[in-house]
């Protein structure tokens, strides 16, 4: 097996790999898995002897299965330093794949062609021209002219959307499941450290609302992070339904009040303590929102509106704000400053239910360019932080399903009742696919192109 640059794939580049996640410069999307190896070991070039720290239920997962936290680099790159393997490799990614990358226009276009030297099944297609278009009333346009044969990945067709796509002569739509839980991300600041608040939220949230009429029923009301239809999903815990004067009760028995303009206000928790549902006295604000969205939806930016007004119906300031994604998550976007704030996006699941990435607080990033995903809880870790901590730690040291699976379900139950995010719907895939293409299978098992080399396009 050959990289795209021609040089051998060794036993060496795999240890080189975990080396650089395992190092804070590389700034590593996630070191789950990679950190329970305390000993790494190449006997030859084509073996990797790894031992770890003790049992650990989604070790292949991370370290061999998931292409985004497991992508193993050619040690010759990773020995330049962090700083030139960002800059070199960060825009020009070398793999062992298919196809390689000739082009990278941020934010216009990828350009991949046929690696000749792949290991596995050549390619059909001489190469894949993957376009960056935002705005989704283009995406749809150029489906429906040819311009573009496939409309595919996370979210590309929005449910809300399906009805038009399926009118385009020449153009099939697939339906498939996927992993995705939509939400809304609440930094765990100020009133939001307070569960009453958060429950509040959840309440104050018309989700079904938005489910029934926007997107026609086409996704599921969502309460956690697991899929229906995977072995974790708990099926006995409920949602909270749309009740603005219940949501109204909370906020009152949370110790806040309506000011004159019927705004709530009031003292906010201790920022040193590690009681924020009682200890109130931190400085008196008001109850004021940025909700955040990706700019250049049609569908996102109608949910925002029917959030929001619902919002500030009931006395919590809510500015609707959205820009586009390199800027949302860059270093010093809206997760790093000291504002209360919602931010609408998805996190897709892999095929293993651990959960650890969003809820741990060994995964609160240490700095905005530091790995892990619990970002909510950068400045304040959640006030419910050892049980999740506790649960999670004990869902990855069991390798049995059936062991596994009740506490999962405790977990579920636990973000229902806390509400550490909003949770929104379990989404589903609809790509667009021009009648000439064949060989496109979407899965919910593995990522976009894991079978492109099998895609093919007739006259």
């Amino acid at each position: 097996m050959t990289y795209h640059n021609g040089e051998a794939f060794t036993a060496k580049d795999v240890m080189a790999t975990h080396t650089a996640i395992m190092d804070p410069e590389y700034g590593a999307y996630s070191q789950l898995g990679w950190d329970k190896i305390t000993k790494i070991e190449a006997p030859d070039d084509f073996t990797v002897v790894m031992t770890t720290d003790g049992i650990y239920a989604p070790f292949l997962t991370y370290v061999a299965g998931d292409p985004v936290s497991s992508m193993i680099c050619p040690a010759s790159q990773i020995a330049k330093g962090a700083e030139t393997f960002k800059q070199e490799f960060g825009r020009n990614p070398i793999g062992a794949g298919p196809f390689r990358l000739v082009e990278w226009r941020s934010k216009e276009q990828v350009t991949l062609e046929r690696f000749d030297g792949y290991w596995g099944t050549r390619p059909t297609l001489d190469s894949i021209i993957h376009r960056i278009i935002p705005d989704d009333n283009s995406q749809l346009v150029q489906l429906q002219t040819g311009e573009v044969q496939l409309a595919a990945g996370a979210g590309t067709i929005s449910s809300a959307r399906i009805d038009e796509a399926l009118a385009f002569e020449g153009v099939s739509v697939l339906e498939s499941g996927n992993f995705a839980w939509n939400h809304l991300d609440l930094k765990h600041v100020d009133f939001l450290r307070m569960t009453k608040v958060r429950q509040a939220l959840d309440l104050a949230t018309p989700t079904q609302d938005i489910i029934d009429r926007i997107y026609k029923g086409r996704v599921q009301r969502a309460f956690a992070d697991q899929a229906p239809g995977t072995w974790a999903y708990n099926d006995q815990v409920q949602p909270r339904p749309y009740d603005l004067e219940a949501a109204k009760a909370l906020l009152t028995e949370a110790g806040l009040t309506q000011n004159g303009d019927g705004v709530w206000e009031g003292p906010t928790p201790n920022p040193e303590s590690d009681d924020p549902n009682t200890d109130l006295t931190g400085p008196v604000k008001p109850f004021e929102m940025e909700f955040w969205s990706i700019a250049g939806d049609s569908t996102t930016a109608q949910i925002a509106q029917v959030i929001g007004q619902s919002w500030n119906s009931i006395g919590i300031k809510t500015e609707l704000k959205s820009e586009d994604v390199s800027t949302i998550w860059a270093p010093e976007g809206y997760q790093y400053s000291d504002k209360m704030t919602a931010c609408m996006y998805s996190w897709y699941n892999g095929n293993e239910p651990d959960d650890m990435y969003y809820w741990h607080s060994n995964e609160i990033p240490e700095s905005p360019t530091g790995s892990g995903g619990n970002a909510v809880a950068y400045f304040h870790r959640f006030n419910f932080q050892a049980e999740m901590d506790r649960l999670t730690s004990e869902a990855v040291a069991i390798t049995d399903q059936a062991l596994r699976k009740p506490i999962y379900d405790q977990i579920q139950a636990l973000l229902a009742e806390e509400v550490p995010v909003i949770f929104l719907w379990w989404g589903k895939d609809f790509s667009g696919v021009s009648n000439k293409v064949g060989g496109f299978w979407p899965s919910a098992f593995n990522r976009l192109m894991w079978n492109a080399q099998d895609w093919y396009l007739v006259e």
